[in-house]
C-alpha cells in the first residue's frame, strides 16, 4: 500500500525525507538532519511540536507498507529510558560551565568538588533554623 505523502496517522507524522548528514557529537550521540520538500502548514506545526521530544525515527528508501506502519504506530516511547541521570546531567552541566569559565582551576575534578559543595551548602542552608 502507497503510504499518501504527509498521512497524520495518531501523532505520527511520514514525510519523504531526504538524510542530509550524519555527525557525531561530543557524547557520542548522533545527530541526523532531514530535508523535506515544501509541506503543508498543519505538518510543519505537528513537527515544530515535537521539536526536543522523544520519539522513534523510521527511514527507508520506498514507502512503508501497512504493516510496517501499523508496527511503528504500536511502539510506545518510554519518555526516561534514554534520558540521562539527573547527576549525570548536573555534572555535564558543570563541565560546560567549567569550559566556558573555569574560575582558575585547571583540572575539571576540583571544579566539580568546589561547585558542588557550594550547591550542597546553598541548600542546606534552606533547612528551617
Amino acid at each position: 500500500m502507497d503510504v499518501p505523502l504527509n498521512l497524520k496517522l495518531n501523532k505520527m507524522i511520514i514525510i519523504p525525507s531526504i538524510l542530509e548528514s550524519i555527525s557525531t557529537l561530543k557524547d557520542g550521540t548522533i545527530k541526523l538532519i532531514f530535508e523535506t520538500q515544501e509541506l503543508r502548514p498543519s505538518d510543519v506545526g505537528i513537527l515544530f511540536s515535537y521539536r526536543k521530544g522523544l520519539g522513534y525515527l523510521a527511514f527507508k528508501p520506498e514507502t512503508f507498507e501497512e504493516d510496517q506502519i501499523k508496527m511503528i504506530e504500536s511502539l510506545k516511547v518510554n519518555e526516561f529510558e534514554s534520558e540521562k541521570s539527573d547527576s549525570k546531567r548536573m555534572r555535564n552541566v558543570l563541565f560546560r560551565l567549567w569550559q566556558i569559565d573555569s574560575s582558575g582551576y585547571e583540572d575539571f575534578n576540583l571544579y566539580y568538588k568546589y561547585r558542588m559543595t557550594h550547591l550542597i551548602d546553598m541548600l542546606k542552608n534552606e533547612f528551617p533554623k
